[in-house]
């Protein structure tokens, strides 16, 4: 399994459980039915990734600035990058280097 967004996944759930919010209720925040709480709990484990065009509306329900939520999938962004890399050995050294 791949894992899309640690940064991302690790801030949701730290701020939904800071803001006692249910997978359920979080996913009805950012404009999913409430029937896909499971799409939560997926993005938490790292399983798919959060789509970028609800960005506001997840800041806004984790009450944290759009700029956190950019940075941390930049950074998560930069990590895929760098593993996906690094197991093509004839370009590791390059594109880590320039990285």
């Amino acid at each position: 399994m791949i894992n899309h967004a640690n940064e991302v996944s690790k801030l949701i759930k730290q701020r939904r459980k800071d803001l006692n919010l249910s997978q359920t209720e979080l996913s009805g925040m950012i404009g999913f039915s409430t029937k896909q709480g499971q799409f939560v709990s997926n993005i938490e484990r790292g399983r798919c990734q959060f789509p970028i065009k609800f960005i506001n509306k997840l800041a806004n329900a984790l009450e944290v600035s759009n700029e956190t939520v950019i940075e941390l999938m930049a950074q998560d962004y930069k990590n895929a990058i760098i593993k996906e890399v690094s197991n093509a050995p004839e370009l590791s050294n390059q594109a880590t280097n320039q990285l």
